[in-house]
């Protein structure tokens, strides 16, 4: 089944939320569970929030990151600047899932050309669909999982 780690600024969380929906509508299943916490939360970052709390959350994204197949990174417009979800295309950069980078904002960073770079979030969820159905990728790796690697 291939897994999608969706990235967006929390404050442009309607877009997130639409293209959620519409990935688990597509079949594919939704690996991240930020959105779910923002709104419970209130907010991605509550200002009463203890260390510990911003360490589970912060975990719980970079560890969702890597069981991805696929990372979609919303790039944020101007106006819904974000911190947490550049992290999250750096830690993705690091891993074995196929990166996908959508919208204006592309251009912001040099890291979004690490990826592929799409004009429009709906070109970009065209490209992970047929990804989907042709299964054009390898589900990740994660380093506990190589046995044998000292063969190589």
């Amino acid at each position: 089944m291939t897994a999608v780690y969706l990235a967006a600024s929390s404050r442009d969380l309607p877009r997130a939320k639409r293209w959620r929906d519409a990935l688990l509508q597509a079949g594919l299943v939704v690996a991240s569970t930020w959105i779910e916490s923002v709104e419970a939360e209130g907010a991605a970052n509550p200002q009463t929030a203890s260390r510990e709390q911003r360490q589970k959350w912060a975990g719980a994204c970079y560890a969702e990151v890597r069981s991805a197949n696929i990372v979609w990174f919303l790039a944020p417009p101007p106006d819904a600047p974000s911190c947490g979800a550049w992290c999250e295309l750096g830690a993705a950069d690091t891993g074995y899932a196929i990166v996908i980078c959508s919208g204006p904002g592309t251009e912001q960073s040099i890291f979004c050309a690490l990826g592929e770079e799409y004009s429009s979030d709906f070109l970009a969820f065209a490209a992970i669909v047929r990804a989907h159905e042709q299964k054009l990728f390898n589900p990740p790796i994660p380093e506990t999982d190589i046995t044998g690697a000292e063969e190589w």
